[in-house]
């Protein structure tokens, strides 16, 4: 088998790919009744092509590995989105452009350094300090040589963005 169509009744066997992959004719594929199926176990598939057609809802936490293509339509996300290795991955490209990005009222980082804000109706850009501990850190009851054992540091501008954050939330 080199591939597998599912759909509400059956699931088919591709036996022998039909010249056009968005193909899903009866004559190139093996039909297996879905009443045949334990369906409350799982379905394993080695170096096989899946297409699941119909409504479906998917839940738990599901692993993508490789190019995830195909027209998604509009995504609903439900929690972050948080990248599995630092500075990788991009949102769009130099050809392919994002039309619009809407944020809320927080803020925007680029880089480790730079931030850009809405305070009073009005944008602003910041850098950050990085020779001295950040006020918030200091209000919320942190001190320098705390943060630098949290982080591993040896000096106050080692600290990243990320350290400073981590060290916060145990404060």
């Amino acid at each position: 088998m080199s591939g597998l169509l599912i759909n509400q009744d059956n699931i088919y066997g591709i036996v022998n790919p039909p010249p056009d992959p968005s193909s899903d004719s009866p004559a190139t594929h093996q039909t297996i009744s879905s009443a045949a199926v334990r369906w409350d176990k799982y379905l394993e598939l080695d170096n096989a092509a899946v297409k699941i057609t119909g409504n479906q809802t998917i839940a738990g936490t599901k692993t993508f590995s490789g190019l995830v293509t195909g027209n998604l339509g509009a995504v609903t996300m439900k929690g972050s989105i948080i990248p599995d290795v630092d500075n990788t991955y991009d949102i769009g490209s130099a050809a392919f452009k994002i039309r619009d990005m809407y944020v809320s009222d927080n803020s925007l980082w680029v880089g480790d350094t730079h931030k850009i804000a809405i305070s009073s109706g009005k944008i602003k850009f910041r850098k950050r300090k990085t020779n001295v501990v950040p006020a918030a850190i200091t209000a919320a009851g942190g001190n320098q040589a705390a943060a630098l054992m949290y982080a591993g540091k040896q000096s106050v501008t080692a600290m990243k963005l990320k350290d400073w954050i981590g060290y916060r939330r145990t404060l």
